[in-house]
């Protein structure tokens, strides 16, 4: 096979969905866990296009996210999906909006800004509902905002996206 789409195509389809299923539950988080993913997808890319250009450059090329970035977009995803109603999940106990009740507000700080909760344990520090804060409140306003999921899809890809310009 040498037809670069072909190959791109088998690769999200046969390898990537692997390593994506379930991520919100599982997603690595130490540096060296996330890597050794992460070099997959660079051998991947280096196979499709049978090239030693850069990775980053492969991943344009290709058109695709690093799988750090993927595993972001699914957290955030799945988060506005509870937020939204889209899945009804009661979530109130372990996330919560800053409110003008918290006393000041600095700059930056919005309505759907989330508030970090204390981690006793470590565990609870990795656990979803403790990295999904920062994921949830780098996201651009107009992002968190958009109405609908394909809207906010796109606003999150776009975001990743123009982080690498």
């Amino acid at each position: 096979m040498k037809d670069i789409t072909t190959l791109r195509t088998l690769f999200c389809a046969l390898v990537r969905s692997q390593f994506e299923y379930c991520t919100v539950v599982w997603s690595p988080q130490t540096a060296r866990n996330i890597n050794k993913l992460e070099k997959i997808q660079t051998r991947a890319t280096k196979f499709i296009l049978k090239t030693d250009v850069d990775y980053d450059t492969r991943r344009k090329q290709l058109n695709l996210l690093s799988l750090e970035d993927r595993r972001f977009l699914f957290d955030v995803l799945f988060l506005y999906k509870v937020l939204n109603g889209y899945i009804s999940i009661d979530i109130s106990t372990y996330i919560q909006f800053y409110t003008d009740s918290d006393g000041c507000h600095p700059r930056g700080r919005d309505e759907l800004r989330l508030k970090k909760n204390f981690a006793r344990t470590t565990t609870f520090k990795s656990s979803f509902f403790n990295r999904i804060v920062d994921m949830w409140n780098v996201l651009p306003l107009k992002v968190r905002q958009t109405s609908n999921i394909s809207n906010f899809k796109k606003g999150a890809r776009d975001f990743l996206l123009s982080r690498y310009d």
